[in-house]
């Protein structure tokens, strides 16, 4: 792994070594191969994991809807929604909104159209504390960039005008909203936070995370937009980004079989530690009975 931690240099270099090839390091910059290969590369193995493990990567974000609005807008990130609900403190849905098939006499309640969420009925009242849970489909641009935490250890801002040390800013609207952020650093620990606001005003990019920073100092900060720090991820993305890009130069037969099994060991790495990250949660279909409280999770 790079020594500051960084997904976006451990996959660059990792890259180049798979290949090795200098007419490659040649043509293909850094930012050519963040946007190009390394970028569609972790979407397509995100679209893997989702979709073949028992617990794929889910995300809850602030979904506020208000009286007499219908659509509104997904962060691009969004692969499939699965649950409009409001949580109690202790992070139980005590509400939610239940879509409804399109033949129901009341309408469907919420559907997702493209990249936008329709309700039907039009929203009766305001409903501040909706949040909106979702699978991650891995579509994700990473940059890296200096940017400044506050004093919250909340909120990273950095300049409009900034350019990031490599990579490029997704300009969609809430184009990064369940993502990653990481705090890198040679020396100290790497954090990693959920997004939970990517906003902009006349000057400065927002990121708002999640939970507080714990061990960086308010101040200048070196950041990057990335998925979250998994070695056998990371592995993936270098080797299927090699042999994408080994097919602009029409690698050996031998070479793409070397690389393509590095690909699959690293795959299978990583369906194993998502299938098992919480053991039996989904393996069964719970009943409210004698044995099992539905309405008393603290009944053991």
């Amino acid at each position: 792994m790079d020594a500051t931690g960084g997904f976006i240099q451990t996959v660059i270099d990792r890259t180049r070594a798979y290949l090795d090839d200098p007419s490659i390091d040649a043509k293909y910059d850094d930012n050519y191969l963040i946007k190009n290969v390394i970028s569609p590369m972790f979407a397509s193995i995100a679209s893997r994991i989702n979709n073949s493990t028992s617990n794929p990567i889910s995300v809850w974000i602030p979904f506020p809807i208000t009286r007499g609005t219908q659509y509104y807008s997904l962060p691009p990130c969004v692969g499939e929604v699965w649950r409009l609900a409001i949580r109690n403190d202790d992070n139980y849905v005590s509400r939610e909104a239940m879509p409804r098939t399109e033949y129901h006499y009341r309408g469907p309640n919420w559907k997702v159209e493209g990249n936008m969420i329709v309700f039907i009925p039009t929203p009766d009242q305001d409903y501040s504390d909706l949040e909106l849970q979702f699978m991650h489909s891995g579509e994700v641009l990473p940059f890296r960039i200096n940017a400044t935490l506050d004093a919250t250890k909340s909120i990273l801002t950095f300049a409009l005008t900034d350019v990031p040390t490599v990579g490029v800013i997704d300009r969609r609207d809430n184009a990064y909203l369940g993502s990653t952020v990481r705090i890198l650093t040679s020396t100290g620990i790497v954090e990693e936070r959920i997004i939970s606001g990517w906003t902009k005003n006349s000057t400065n990019w927002q990121t708002t995370v999640r939970l507080p920073f714990t061990y960086a100092s308010a101040g200048t900060v070196t950041i990057e937009y990335a998925p979250f720090g998994l070695e056998s991820l990371f592995e993936a993305v270098a080797a299927g980004s090699a042999l994408k890009l080994g097919t602009y130069k029409k690698m050996s037969p031998a070479q793409f079989q070397m690389i393509q099994l590095q690909y699959k060991d690293a795959m299978k790495t990583c369906m194993d530690h998502f299938s098992s990250q919480q053991m039996r949660t989904g393996k069964y279909f719970e009943r409210n009975t004698a044995d099992n409280k539905l309405n008393d999770w603290r009944n053991i």
